[in-house]
């Protein structure tokens, strides 16, 4: 799962032909899914009493900006 700074610009041009997770190097927990079909999904991934990662949708892009 790449590290990534993510941008406006960035963000607008991504295409996968995987299902790819993103994660910001600024803000912690914050993650971006992109499908092959180009579905693009803001995320918040956090750990709770030493369990496995948790993945919380925030919503999707374009919806929702990077600034929001």
């Amino acid at each position: 799962m790449p590290r990534v700074k993510l941008t406006d610009r960035f963000v607008a041009g991504l295409k996968a032909s995987v299902r790819t997770s993103y994660f910001d190097t600024k803000a912690a927990g914050l993650a971006l899914r992109v499908t092959p079909k180009g579905v693009k999904t803001w995320a918040f991934v956090y750990r709770l009493g030493g369990r496995g990662p948790q993945w919380l949708t925030l919503g999707t892009y374009p919806a929702m900006g990077l600034a929001d």
